[in-house]
């Protein structure tokens, strides 16, 4: 008997169960390693994503729900300058579950400072020609990449939380008076959390 991790809640199970006796998941049985056939496989969890890895050969390897077996090469560095963090806004703009880095966060700063900047500029010299169909077009503009890139910062906003080790719902301290706003921006500035944690791998490739 071997004791493994429940792929649902994470506790410690005893692998010669069917089920998992905290949440009720069902147990799946350890497939034998892919490489040299050992059934001597240990199970971990990181983030929500099951490891095995064999006691023979060192082999690691992760199952789909399909069966399909895939090598797993460990965590891997995210690197991000300033266009790659500004193009992550909008690519992940609806990922509100995983962890984003110190530099992809404040990189994504930057460059909207930047380019909101620009379409602050172009507002001014829209009014100094007392151009009316200039004006409507650069606001228009700048309203629909306010509200888009909003989305995208709130996304990102609770992803760097995520990577500290809070839930998303730690953003609500900016409204605690006077000191809010100092407080999440501390937790924007904390390095990220140690190895992986409940949100998924730590995304500068430390495990």
């Amino acid at each position: 008997m071997a004791m493994i991790k429940c792929n649902n809640c994470g506790s410690n199970i005893s692998d010669t169960g069917k089920a998992c006796p905290y949440c009720g998941e069902k147990i799946e049985s350890k497939p034998n390693c892919a490489k040299c056939g050992s059934d001597d496989v240990e199970f971990s969890l990181l983030g929500k994503q099951g490891i095995y890895e064999c006691n023979q050969c060192r082999y690691k390897y992760t199952v789909s729900q399909s069966g399909e077996i895939k090598d797993y090469f460990g965590a891997r560095e995210e690197q991000f300058n300033v266009f790659t963090a500004f193009l992550s806004i909008y690519k992940k703009m609806f990922d509100f579950k995983g962890r984003a880095r110190r530099k992809e966060y404040w990189l994504a700063q930057l460059s909207l400072s930047v380019l909101l900047g620009l379409l602050y500029l172009l507002l001014f010299v829209a009014a100094f020609l007392e151009s009316e169909a200039l004006l409507v077009f650069v606001w228009f503009v700048s309203f629909a990449f306010a509200i888009i890139s909003g989305v995208g910062m709130l996304a990102m906003q609770i992803r760097r939380l995520h990577d500290t080790g809070r839930a998303w719902y730690s953003i609500f301290v900016s409204y605690i008076p006077l000191v809010g706003q100092f407080i999440l921006l501390y937790y924007m500035i904390e390095d990220s959390q140690v190895g992986p944690n409940e949100y998924g791998p730590n995304p500068k490739g430390k495990e």
